[in-house]
């Protein structure tokens, strides 16, 4: 087994846009995202971590929030063949650590994720239900 290297984690560091869209081409559900778009996003996203190994951006977490009652979670990616050594669980000790005064804080994942944030202390949501609109 190759021994996990050495991450760093930063809320401030500027996020390479073709290092993240990278991470996104590894899920099912991002994977089509175009840079411009994601440039887009960051802009407008007021929290966002980066997990590193040295230049190379290999985890990324993004919350948008108003900063009291509500934090989302989005997009809580680690790079493929580091996963399962811990990071993910790392930047969500960080995600939490900074919304720990919020009131309550929220995400989607997919099914077999469920496990994983139920150890970070996530509760599947009694809401009746989840409504959404595409406008695209």
């Amino acid at each position: 087994m190759t021994p996990t290297p050495h991450i760093t984690y930063s809320f401030t560091r500027s996020i390479p846009l073709q290092q993240l869209r990278g991470l996104f081409q590894q899920t099912t559900w991002a994977a089509t995202r175009t840079v411009a778009d994601i440039e887009v996003m960051l802009k407008a996203t007021p929290i966002f971590l980066g997990a590193w190994h040295d230049d190379y951006l290999v985890g990324f977490a993004r919350v948008l929030t108003d900063d009291c009652y509500r934090a989302m979670v989005e997009d809580v990616i680690v790079e493929q063949t580091l996963r399962g050594q811990g990071i993910g669980q790392a930047m969500m000790g960080h995600v939490l650590g900074r919304l720990k005064h919020v009131e309550e804080v929220l995400l989607f994942c997919v099914e077999e994720r469920i496990p994983f944030y139920e150890r970070l202390g996530f509760e599947q949501s009694t809401y009746p239900s989840v409504m959404k609109q595409r406008t695209q």
